[in-house]
């Protein structure tokens, strides 16, 4: 738990109950565009039908995980890409927390440099695998000018740190991208962050995870 301890503190404990949700089937993920940047993610590329319902059924699953909880002890941070932010507006609308929907720009996708806005069979040779091997070999960088795990863990890292604070006793929903949640959820279960898409299985798109500290 080393790396733990380095992103979030010796001894640190969550002092409300905290969930991360992936965003729903969105357009990048259809049409298997990388849209990691925001000057497209913050104000295009938003959910498609299919993932409308799941982010609906998302809330659903998460009023039975809280029980009851006030509307006034749960919190929803987003990213601020357009398939999150959509994403935690139905999940607001369907719990209905007093607490306004924030967002967060350090919940936002992993950028993927020179990747950005290719089409997923562009970036597959050499690119992706590239990343994906440096990602084992060096957490401290990335290939393609892409962003660095280790950059992920830490503005990741600082968001649970901030909510944990501001929001202590409270159920806070953090809405998010499948790699950061990959090397976020990396850091609270022990995996190494080298090994960050290793997690089986793999955070899908509404997938919901509760985050939680010895």
């Amino acid at each position: 738990m080393a790396e733990f301890s380095q992103y979030l503190g010796e001894g640190f404990k969550l002092r409300n109950r905290t969930f991360i949700v992936r965003h729903g089937l969105a357009e990048s993920n259809v049409k298997q565009v990388l849209v990691t940047k925001p000057e497209q993610g913050t104000t295009l590329w938003g959910l498609v039908e299919e993932g409308r319902k799941q982010a609906k059924a998302a809330g659903e699953k998460l009023k039975e995980l809280i029980g009851s909880v006030s509307s006034e002890d749960i919190v929803i941070v987003s990213s601020d890409f357009t398939r999150t932010r959509e994403t935690a507006e139905i999940i607001h609308s369907t719990l209905q927390p007093k607490v306004p929907l924030r967002l967060n720009e350090g919940l936002r996708e992993r950028d993927m440099g020179d990747m950005d806005l290719l089409h997923v069979s562009e970036s597959m040779t050499p690119n992706l695998f590239d990343l994906w091997k440096n990602d084992e070999e060096d957490v401290m960088t990335a290939e393609h000018n892409a962003e660095s795990v280790a950059t992920i863990a830490a503005r990741m890292s600082a968001v649970v740190k901030s909510v944990n604070q501001e929001f202590a006793g409270k159920v806070v929903i953090l809405v998010s991208h499948q790699d950061p949640l990959h090397i976020l959820h990396a850091l609270f279960v022990g995996l190494p962050l080298a090994q960050h898409k290793k997690q089986e299985p793999p955070i899908g798109n509404c997938d919901i995870r509760e985050l939680i500290t010895q």
